[in-house]
């Protein structure tokens, strides 16, 4: 339960990145666990975030209430991609990351759903 609010978390920080903004190779970023810490750290706080990720931590909220709704398909690609790798692999940062951005677990089912499509 508590990874899907991560991937919700992942997802909303697409969503609300800039237009113009270029998401990174999702696929890219869980190979490198350097990356990946880094990543983890900016959507926690727990560290300041590299450019590539500030935009991303931004949009968190409004994507885990939406599943989404408004991001890219490169965004979706990127958030399923990511949040994915963190359930199978890292789960105890999943859980953190959905602690962080949704406490009462309101989003994980809609979330679920989402990470399950897709579109």
């Amino acid at each position: 339960m508590k990874l899907l609010i991560a991937m919700c978390a992942l997802v909303a920080l697409c969503a609300a990145a800039p237009a113009n903004y270029q998401l990174p190779d999702g696929q890219a970023v869980v190979a490198s666990q350097a990356r990946l810490d880094k990543y983890v750290a900016c959507l926690l706080d727990e560290s300041k975030c590299a450019p590539e990720a500030r935009p991303l931590r931004n949009q968190v909220p409004e994507a885990l209430k939406t599943a989404c709704a408004a991001c890219t398909p490169e965004q979706k690609q990127f958030i399923r991609i990511t949040t994915k790798h963190l359930i199978q692999h890292r789960p105890e940062d999943w859980k953190k990351i959905q602690a962080h951005f949704d406490q009462k677990g309101e989003h994980t089912e809609k979330f679920r759903k989402f990470l399950a499509a897709s579109n």
